[in-house]
């Protein structure tokens, strides 16, 4: 009989559903686009750190955005899938920060996090969407995502001393979390400077007619981008160096981390008040604006 080595019987495990190491179990729950998976992956590379576990990740359910599975994405987690062997361990496992009801914004310790050897779980609807708290890996989720970002769309060009606006509606229509256009021509405005020469509005095609319709006033060359790859529209707002304009929105806030807070000297705009419930526990690099 063939004796088989080590790495070969553990990646036969890992195929089968099965993994030897406890893990930090993700299970996010149905309807997260990709800026929210990357701030919980982000929240599980730090307790993996913490805990000394693996990260694993089970697929996203129902991504309102997007039907793409971007688990290739996150390269320090493993993709474990919905078998019985592995929901068995996800329900036996320690919940974490199943008490906060903050974690939608509000800051959270990687210290609360316990280490003993059992299987953890991230709060199912948790979004631990604070910058502060999860800086420490921007810079590694940056390097690994623009490596991916720029190996599948290096053939788009995007031009030198670029800003991009953001505007976001969509399921946010009609909500207080709508971008208001009041704060898209003010913050339009700020991008009068001569570092920036060109600006790429990054908007869903359902909402291009509407976007066009509020006349954005700027002595800048414009060029609007709609496309349903998303992962594109996150290519260009990391080529843009210049600056960004962030709608309500987490996808935004990372082409922003992407792109133009790799520049010192560029300028970001976010909205003050994003929401009634969150803004106040919300955190932001300090040097963007707030608007």
């Amino acid at each position: 009989m063939r004796k088989h080595s080590r790495k070969y019987r553990r990646t036969r495990r890992r195929q089968k559903g099965g993994n030897p190491k406890k893990c930090v179990f993700i299970d996010n729950k149905p309807g997260l686009g990709l800026g929210n998976q990357l701030f919980i992956y982000a929240a599980g590379l730090l307790v993996k750190n913490h805990a000394h576990k693996e990260l694993c990740m089970f697929p996203q359910l129902d991504n309102k955005h997007s039907p793409k599975d971007y688990r290739y994405l996150f390269k320090d987690a493993m993709k474990v899938e919905r078998t019985p062997e592995m929901l068995e361990r996800l329900h036996a496992s320690v919940k974490v920060h199943e008490n906060r009801n903050d974690l939608q914004h509000g800051p959270w310790n990687v210290k609360e996090i316990p280490t003993e050897p059992n299987d953890i779980t991230l709060k199912e609807d948790g979004l631990y969407q604070n910058y502060e708290m999860i800086k420490s890996v921007v810079p590694r989720i940056r390097k690994s995502l623009i490596e991916d970002l720029n190996s599948h769309y290096k053939s788009l060009h995007v031009a030198p001393r670029s800003a991009f606006m953001h505007v976001r509606r969509g399921d946010l229509k009609h909500t207080n979390e709508e971008v208001k256009p009041e704060y898209l021509h003010e913050a339009l405005k700020r991008f009068e400077v001569p570092q920036i020469k060109k600006i790429y509005i990054i908007v869903a095609d359902y909402e291009l007619e509407w976007s066009k319709s509020q006349d954005f006033k700027t002595t800048k060359e414009i060029e609007w981008f709609s496309d349903p790859d998303e992962l594109k529209a996150l290519y260009i707002m990391s080529k843009c160096k210049a600056g960004g304009i962030i709608s309500p929105s987490t996808f935004s806030t990372w082409g922003a981390i992407l792109g133009p807070d790799t520049n010192p000297e560029s300028i970001i705009i976010y909205p003050k008040v994003w929401s009634d419930h969150y803004s106040e526990h919300m955190s932001f690099p300090s040097r963007w604006i707030p608007l």
